[in-house]
């Protein structure tokens, strides 16, 4: 039987809880005279939240339970929606007085301060608000006491703790169940070679996620004849998720010494006990199965061990590289199991499902079972159990079954109870950010960074007050890496930035989210007579070059909906192709769905969207990537919820809507390559949430997007490009602008673009401004292009920009010497171009330090006509200690340079 929702309910009760009790929102439940209605709320909640436990238990045995679950389910996201519409026009109301307050006179504007800024606009779209929350109120009143009677008929009780399983893993041993292990010879031959050398007492983890054979490999080396000749004693205990130190120690003394008398719970008695037993002697310990990452634990285990002789090793199996890195710092004693090879997998297979059968008479079976391995992946569990599973079935039919189902994505095969094992170990934040991961299919890539925006979007990032000014992306970002560290994801071959789950982990991640998650090509194309689409909240699919109406039809049923996601999110430029999506979607399906939280349609042939857009007032995240929209209508800035508003490669985009000062709650505005967009609207100033602002234009004799609208924005991070700085008229406006205090900016392109660079007061004012824009020494990436003053500013080349690893100068046509770049110690890409005012590079571009350029990787100069001459350090270049890194050296267009290249760039 699949299960509802896990322990998700409990992590959304606590999000529930912690909106009833925002001050903000009580005190507009208070003046809109339903504060008692949510006072029952909560306390109802509370009491259903006692038996989740229990309920959680029973509903694998009891389908009244499985059902109320999911009402349940349904009913916390509903009063979730329900809360977001009172917090939205709680911030509607107070944007709308702001414009009052402002124009009001000193004597009124005291009296503005007296009253909630929630009540400061009565007008008649109140009314129609509280009449519409009225019936909606109402209806969540009734749900909530039926919720609660039914839970006292179903004999729910208040479980102390809680019961992480009703499966339970067997505890290990050290003995082979195994006749023959598959591929993990060169695991072991490691493994041992770390073991046998005579170093002083180490941990070597072997990491890896569930059913990978980490015990497996632990068993070959343990039982090895030179481990078992070399080790005097050996233990093997299984420790598996409970870290009790005292049970523990008890039965690493009882492996070791199996006559000693250890029956005393004494932790004192057990330590010494174990001490003396270790003392001088060359021990080998296998600790299978580690969760706890406690290092306070893992220091009052470890304290009898560091008596044992040199050479003594103690192997942990983990799933988690953060328990392999307190247990060993180095990671040169660190072993991370990979997927065994199809043909490893397949022997795996036929040991399990051929025992005693000649496989050479079943051809049919044969040629069917090769296609179920390739489903495993290299998980050697999966080859095992799915061969346990056929061994007794004889039928091709019956083999098909299984080639055609997701068979182990259900807890009778046992592949899924050794990943929920996983799962239920994770925290319960974490639990509800993988489990989103169902909306996406097999073997879909994803970054880290659209992820993290999307869980945002949903609610599932919450920085608590003990975590002090944290953001939300740097605590997603936390997220992210915890669950990659536990093996949920792993990088993709396609890059360091693309990340995939194994299959099994993605049906993992689907069994849990049940219904409210639905993929059109997978569960609806398959599902379609078994899927209540009113209960679902989450929908993604596949993008196709045309799009019918017909497609999406039946989603009009899907009211509550919160995600609607053409994938792949993310389109990459080279397999970027315009794709064609009838308007009937966005003009009348998407204003249907008026629950949506998360919307993108990026790669569509889309030119303009609705004004009734506005409307989608739950909207957090809205994606048109590269599509060929080339206006926003105003009626965006009416989406106060909106975190995250994405345009990257709209290349037809000409202007942003002038409301976009509304929306208070935005803090991505990704309008890198959109080329035709050549102004700012007013008001980005007043975004102080921003975080990705990837371009900014500065706008001549327009104060409303002058370079001064960037200063309160303390937040902004990753790449910003600032454009037409040279319609800066002060330059005290860029140094108010402060990027010096801005440390999370890791990319920055500065662009001129005066036609007058030769007129002496014009090249000052812009230097002025270019020694103003020193930017934090954080800066990794850095572009200066078309500046026309003569001379770069000190900074420049400072080898206090340690981490600045790649500096492009372009055009810069009024500068007649390079700055001291040398001295940025890790740099390793430099690229100097149209520089037509340079005539000699001389001592100046090495710098003060003894060696220069040292990490430099890749040097190109292009487009400097006047070029003549290259000098350089002839002490340096003839120790051929100038360039040492250099791999690759471009040199185009530079007709008047002579001379010699230096001795190291000859080769």
């Amino acid at each position: 039987m699949e299960v509802v929702g896990e322990l998700l309910l409990s992590a959304a009760f606590e999000a529930l809880f912690h909106k009833l009790a925002c001050f903000d929102f009580l005190t507009f439940a208070s003046q809109e005279l339903i504060h008692s209605q949510l006072k029952t709320w909560n306390t109802q909640l509370l009491n259903i939240r006692e038996v989740l436990n229990d309920a959680e238990d029973k509903q694998i045995t009891s389908s009244s339970v499985k059902l109320w679950l999911s009402d349940l389910s349904n009913l916390a996201y509903d009063i979730e929606d329900i809360l977001d519409d009172f917090n939205t026009e709680m911030l509607r109301r107070k944007l709308s007085a702001q414009p009052q307050e402002a124009a009001a006179t000193s004597t009124t504007r005291k009296v503005w301060s007296l009253i909630p800024s929630c009540c400061t606009s009565f007008t008649p779209s109140h009314v129609t608000f509280n009449v519409s929350m009225g019936s909606k109120i109402k209806d969540i009143t009734d749900r909530l006491e039926y919720i609660s009677t039914r839970k006292a008929q179903l004999g729910l009780e208040k479980v102390a703790g809680k019961t992480n399983s009703t499966w339970k893993r067997t505890p290990t041993t050290c003995l082979f169940d195994e006749p023959q292990a598959h591929g993990r010879d060169d695991d072991k031959n490691k493994i041992l070679d770390l073991l046998l050398s005579d170093e002083p007492l180490a941990v070597i983890p072997i990491i890896g996620m569930g059913g990978l054979g980490k015990t497996t490999l632990a068993r070959l080396v343990y039982n090895d004849d030179a481990v078992v000749k070399h080790f005097t004693p050996r233990a093997w205990v299984c420790v598996s998720d409970e870290f009790d130190v005292v049970k523990l120690t008890k039965a690493i003394l009882s492996a070791i010494s199996p006559q000693s008398s250890n029956d005393a719970n004494d932790f004192n008695q057990l330590q010494v006990q174990l001490s003396q037993s270790l003392a001088g002697k060359r021990f080998l310990l296998v600790l299978d199965d580690v969760w706890n990452s406690n290092y306070e634990d893992w220091n009052n285990l470890r304290s009898p061990f560091r008596g044992g002789a040199k050479g003594s090793k103690i192997i942990v199996t983990t799933r988690n590289t953060q328990v392999a890195l307190m247990m060993e710092p180095s990671v040169t004693y660190h072993h991370s199991l990979k997927p065994l090879s199809y043909d490893d997998c397949w022997s795996i297979f036929v040991q399990h499902a051929f025992e005693n059968r000649d496989i050479q008479q079943h051809s049919n079976l044969t040629s069917i079972g090769k296609e179920i391995v390739e489903k495993c992946d290299g998980l050697p569990l999966a080859a095992k159990v799915l061969g346990g599973l056929l061994r007794s079935k004889q039928q091709d039919d019956e083999w098909e079954d299984v080639l055609n189902s997701k068979i182990w994505s259900s807890s009778a095969t046992g592949i899924v109870p050794a990943l929920r094992l996983s799962y239920q170990h994770l925290p319960a934040q974490l639990k509800r950010c993988f489990v989103y991961c169902a909306i996406f299919p097999h073997d879909y890539e994803f970054k880290e960074s659209e992820l993290v925006l999307l869980w945002m979007a949903e609610g599932l990032i919450q920085v608590q007050p003990s975590e002090g000014n944290k953001q939300m992306e740097d605590l997603g970002a936390e997220y992210f890496r915890e669950l990659v560290s536990r093996s949920f994801f792993m990088q993709s071959e396609s890059g360091e930035s693309q990340f995939v789950m194994h299959d099994l982990i993605s049906d993992l991640a689907k069994s849990v989210a049940g219904q409210l998650f639905l993929h059109l090509e997978d569960e609806w194309e398959h599902n379609k007579n078994y899927i209540n689409l009113q209960d679902t909240r989450h929908v993604s699919y596949n993008r196709c070059d045309y799009e019918i109406f017909k497609r999406f039809e039946a989603l009009k049923e899907a009211k509550k909906l919160r995600t609607f996601i053409a994938l792949p999110v993310y389109v990459k430029p080279n397999l970027y192709q315009q794709c064609y999506l009838t308007r009937k979607v966005s003009c009348y399906l998407l204003l249907k769905l008026r629950y949506l939280r998360v919307l993108s349609m990026c790669g569509y042939n889309i030119h303009e969207l609705p004004n009734s857009i506005g409307e989608l007032k739950h909207l957090r995240y809205l994606n048109l990537s590269r599509t060929l929209i080339e206006w926003l209508p105003e009626s965006i800035g009416e989406l106060y919820n909106l975190q995250a508003l994405i345009l990257h490669g709209c290349d037809s985009l000409t202007t942003l809507p002038m409301s976009i000062g509304n929306l208070v709650n935005l803090r991505h505005l990704d309008i890198s390559d959109t080329s035709e967009l050549k102004k700012m609207p007013p008001g980005i100033g007043n975004l102080i949430n921003l975080q990705t602002l990837s371009k900014f234009i500065v706008e001549k004799d327009n104060s409303s997007s002058g370079i001064k609208e960037l200063k309160k924005l303390s937040n902004i991070r990753g790449i910003l490009s600032i454009l037409g700085l040279h319609n800066v008229v002060d330059a005290q406006d860029a140094m108010d602008l402060n990027l010096k205090e801005k440390g999370k900016i890791e990319e920055l392109t500065m662009q001129w673009g005066s036609d007058n660079i030769d007129d002496p007061q014009t090249q000052r004012k812009e230097m002025q401004v270019l020694e103003s824009l020193q930017p934090h020494r954080n800066l990794k990436k850095l572009t200066i292009s078309s500046y026309g003053g003569g001379t770069f500013p000190s900074w420049i080349g400072n080898p206090s920009f340690s981490q600045m690893v790649q500096l492009y100068l372009k055009d810069c046509r009024s500068c007649t010497v390079l700055p001291s770049l040398g001295q940025l110690l890790s740099l390793k890409s430099l690229r100097i171009e149209g520089m037509s005012g340079i005539k000699d590079i001389g001592a100046e571009f090495y710098g003060q330090i003894a060696e220069s350029f040292q990490t430099l990787g890749c040097l190109t100069f292009s487009d400097m006509p006047e070029w003549e001459d290259w000098h350089f350090p002839s002490s340096l270049d003839e120790q051929g200690s100038l360039f040492p890194r250099l791999c690759e050296l471009n040199m185009w267009r530079c007709p008047k340079l002579v001379g010699k290249l230096p001795c190291s760039l000859k080769a």
